[in-house]
């Protein structure tokens, strides 16, 4: 049983297992202000709390209901973004794709990059069938990344969700294996 998700090297970053010397790179990332806009989660307090989250990624990836990596730019070596497969069944050959960048390196393809690479992992190294995304509907950026992913929108649920003391809508995409027939 791999202990993290394997790494993997892109010529310009490396998706790598997220540990505790990420905390505070991590604690960066989920409390800025931009980055956090469509997340709809709390940010955290303390690099304690981060740590506790990075505890629970490591246990949710034993337990295999999760795979994530943390985006790392390999230039100076920083921690960028996540990525990966945050609420999966594997009983259903299914996993649903988050992630998240820093705005510093918003507007540069890095995620649709990003992203190819990851669909691509999901389909031929975890034998995943079918892949999921659910944004918030006001994030026009993430939908065409999606889009140009060759994700299609399968839903749109009415106020299903609640954060910070409001109901929010949730828009939901998908995306299928290709057969070898191009089905």
């Amino acid at each position: 049983m791999e202990k993290f998700p394997p790494d993997i090297e892109l010529d310009e970053f490396l998706l790598t297992a997220i540990k505790p010397h990420h905390a505070s790179a991590m604690f960066e990332l989920r409390t800025n202000e931009a980055a956090m806009k469509f997340i709809n989660k709390a940010k955290p307090v303390s690099i304690d709390e981060v740590m506790a989250m990075i505890r629970g990624m490591q246990q949710e990836f034993h337990m295999n209901r999760t795979k994530a990596w943390g985006i790392i730019h390999k230039p100076d070596g920083r921690l960028i973004g996540t990525i990966g497969y945050y609420r999966m069944l594997p009983e259903h050959f299914r996993g649903e794709i988050g992630y998240m960048l820093h705005p510093d390196f918003w507007g540069k393809g890095i995620m649709r990059k990003l992203i190819d690479v990851v669909i691509k992992h999901g389909f031929e190294e975890m034998g995943l069938h079918s892949i999921e995304a659910r944004i918030n509907p006001a994030n026009d950026n993430s939908r065409k990344i999606l889009e140009r992913s060759g994700f299609v929108r399968e839903g749109y649920f009415k106020e299903s969700f609640f954060f910070d003391g409001q109901f929010l809508d949730t828009e939901i995409f998908g995306l299928l294996k290709k057969t070898k027939d191009g089905n």
